[in-house]
């Protein structure tokens, strides 16, 4: 598993999550933790999609799907 991948959609997730929160918080809703979660997995998966655009159009084969799941996870 590719730790510095993982490493740096991390922080692009964090980020994304923080900025939606409080977005959210500003507009006088309530975010809970399961939101918090379904949101960043939502945003890891997309983010993690690009990543394998990205390798596809350098000729670089897609992840298995156990290896996608997986890395998801770790974000």
């Amino acid at each position: 598993m590719d730790r510095q991948l993982i490493a740096d959609l991390r922080l692009v997730v964090g980020d994304k999550l923080q900025e939606w929160v409080g977005q959210r918080r500003r507009e006088g809703v309530e975010v809970g933790k399961d939101d918090q979660r379904q949101y960043a997995n939502s945003v890891a998966r997309e983010q993690l999609d690009l990543v394998e655009r990205q390798r596809m159009q350098r000729g670089q084969a897609r992840m298995v799907q156990d290896e996608y799941n997986a890395v998801v996870r770790e974000i």
